[in-house]
């Protein structure tokens, strides 16, 4: 099986894709190929923060460039088209240690990772509890709920309940069957080219389109057995061997990394501890 590494990236978060970038070259292998695209009029900063990756371009759609962003997600099958699984990583991510594709397979199938949606709705919550998510800290009753937003998108993009919350780690991975099954079955529904659709979404916070609820509906209501599926609280997963900052929050804002890779500290901090800064 051959195994694709993509990120989808613009040029605001240059800073952060230099340390991905030098991670993936000093930990990750076995990947038949590594891409990062973005806007054509990002490709500058992008290549001059990756120059040993390779970087493509695509015209941007302005007014609507997160919602073209993810559109660039949905096509992954198409950026790599000899790739038959595609591992989808965010450039404010960073590998940890030596990592290869089979970390996230088992007998070829992909790791899914979820919570339940009504995970977040459950429970007794105090109104003086606060939760922090990737550096973003404030309610945690309030938090939880936001997450039904990218629910409420999914389903109405697929047309049926969608009972997991499937964007809880770094990489998510599908095989390729699901971007076109992804693309067509939305078109089905509204009767309109697929880009289109999510071109009429909300661009703003919050976006009306999520792409990784929307893949992992299809996933889970077409494909689940060809997925090992396993709790985000399960540890029988390759823990941390790719941690995720939050590149809204600058390389200067502490919070809480698991304890494996140091605790608390400023991804700075991290980066440097990692020797990919």
């Amino acid at each position: 099986m051959k195994a694709g590494l993509f990120i989808v990236t613009h040029a605001k978060d240059a800073q952060f894709l230099g340390p991905c970038a030098r991670s993936i070259s000093k930990l990750a292998s076995g990947f038949e190929r590594v891409l990062i695209v973005a806007p054509q009029d990002d490709v500058p900063a992008i290549t001059a923060a990756a120059p040993a990756l390779d970087v493509r371009g695509y015209v941007d759609c302005p007014g609507k460039s997160f919602l073209y962003h993810m559109v660039q997600k949905c096509r992954a099958d198409i950026w790599m088209p000899e790739c038959d699984t595609i591992f989808h990583m965010d450039s404010d991510c960073v590998f940890t240690e030596p990592s290869r594709p089979e970390d996230w397979l088992i007998n070829d199938k992909p790791l899914m990772c979820y919570r339940k949606f009504s995970d977040y709705l459950e429970g007794s919550v105090s109104p003086e509890a606060s939760r922090n998510v990737m550096g973003c800290s404030g309610s945690a009753m309030e938090l939880n709920r936001s997450q039904y937003l990218w629910k409420f998108a999914a389903e109405f993009a697929l047309g049926f309940p969608v009972k997991l919350e499937t964007m809880q780690w770094m990489p998510i991975v599908y095989r390729r069957d699901i971007y076109e099954h992804t693309r067509s079955h939305i078109e089905a529904r509204f009767k309109v080219p697929f880009e289109q659709y999510v071109l009429g979404c909300r661009s703003e916070f919050p976006q009306t389109f999520c792409e990784f609820n929307t893949l992992g509906g299809i996933v889970n209501e077409f494909h689940s057995g060809d997925y090992i599926w396993t709790r985000f609280e399960d540890e029988a997963r390759p823990n941390y061997k790719i941690i995720q900052t939050w590149s809204h929050g600058g390389m200067d804002l502490p919070y809480h990394f698991p304890a494996a890779v140091g605790g608390l500290q400023t991804p700075a901090q991290l980066f440097q501890r990692l020797e990919i800064l």
